[in-house]
């Protein structure tokens, strides 16, 4: 199975969804992550207006690769659980209107006087939950598959990067529906390598996400021009025989300028590292 290439549409924040869509379709990427559902419950404005968000995309011939939400699965809080529950389950309907086949969930955190071997175990839990509410969904909803509900290391405030935790937590799960959205560039802030991360998660590796940095720091460069081991990565994922999502998805800078070469380059160098040759317009 061919890997297919995706964006996420933060990459080129402040740009009209039709035109970064349409731009995107002309670099060879094939998919959009769309940001989808907050942990407090509120909507992104392409959520809100779902319908037209839709049209656009199927005019441009775009699929959704990813839903990504910031929905916690880390509550030790019952009544707080139960309510992040239900917007995993919202955001899974709305993954399954968009045809995507993904829901990325973050926001896990190790709170004062918790260890991490509970933490992981409740989160497995939990991820288990979602996963069988997604199974449950398609049923009910007749779809051809059900979604799969991803776990996404690090992040902004995001205690669990490695893919020795993170592999733990699925395990927990220990459910098809329950995987990981593994970064690995977030990966490469703590030093691990992709030669060890890929062979440890494989199969559990839902999607995957890929940007660039320098020194250690969350603000993206050009991808190939950084401290991330892309081509390793790529290399490791041919390796496993991964045939997924690879998006592009640097943090979200509404003031970076070359937002649009910087997207350019990504879906040169992507198809440079996975083995892709064939040319594609560059943007003028």
């Amino acid at each position: 199975m061919a890997v297919k290439f995706g964006f996420s549409y933060g990459a080129v924040a402040g740009m009209e969804l039709a035109a970064a869509a349409a731009l995107a379709k002309r670099l060879g990427f094939e998919g959009i992550e769309l940001g989808g559902i907050a942990d407090d419950g509120s909507l992104s404005l392409l959520l809100r207006n779902a319908e037209a968000t839709k049209k656009t995309l199927d005019e441009a011939d775009m699929r959704v690769c990813v839903l990504a939400t910031t929905i916690c699965l880390h509550h030790a809080d019952e009544a707080r659980w139960q309510r992040a529950k239900l917007l995993i389950k919202r955001a899974v309907e709305m993954a399954v209107y968009f045809g995507a086949p993904v829901v990325r969930v973050l926001g896990h955190e190790v709170r004062r006087g918790e260890g991490r071997s509970a933490v992981i175990g409740r989160i497995g839990a939990h991820l288990r939950e979602a996963a069988e509410d997604a199974v449950e969904y398609a049923k009910e909803s007749g779809a051809k598959q059900a979604v799969s509900i991803a776990l996404q290391n690090g992040g902004t405030g995001g205690s669990f990067v490695n893919a020795k935790e993170m592999w733990m937590m699925t395990e927990v799960a220990g459910h098809p529906r329950a995987g990981i959205y593994w970064d690995v560039a977030e990966a490469a802030l703590v030093k691990e390598s992709p030669g060890l991360s890929v062979p440890t998660l494989n199969s559990r590796m839902h999607a995957v996400r890929i940007w660039d940095h320098h020194h250690g720091e969350r603000k993206a460069v050009p991808l190939g021009e950084g401290d991330v081991k892309g081509q390793l990565f790529a290399d490791r994922l041919r390796g496993i025989g991964y045939g997924g999502w690879v998006v592009y998805g640097p943090p979200a800078d509404p003031a970076n300028a070359e937002a649009e070469k910087m997207l350019e380059t990504a879906a040169a160098t992507l198809r440079k590292w996975i083995g892709i040759q064939d040319s594609v317009e560059a943007v003028t």
